[in-house]
């Protein structure tokens, strides 16, 4: 599955659980992977040897303003119980 948080959000419900804090937690390597199968890469190729220095850097910083966005793909929900 592939969650959203409202999806999350249902799911603690169901527990007797609530979200309480939500981390978005993209990496770059999961940009440069997306490149890598775009183009048809090995994904077990260093991304050292395909991306030069420079690019590394825009997927660091792509990664980091999704994640301060709200928008990575990939988060952490912390939960607790709501009694």
């Amino acid at each position: 599955f592939l969650h959203t948080e409202k999806s999350m959000e249902y799911l603690a419900d169901l527990a007797g659980m609530e979200i309480y804090k939500t981390i978005y937690d993209s990496q770059p390597r999961q940009i440069a992977n997306s490149i890598k199968f775009q183009k048809g890469l090995n994904y077990e190729d260093s991304n050292r040897e395909i991306f030069s220095k420079s690019e590394r850097n825009d997927f660091k910083r792509q990664a980091k303003k999704l994640n301060a966005s709200g928008d990575g793909d990939q988060a952490i929900f912390f939960l607790r119980s709501k009694s």
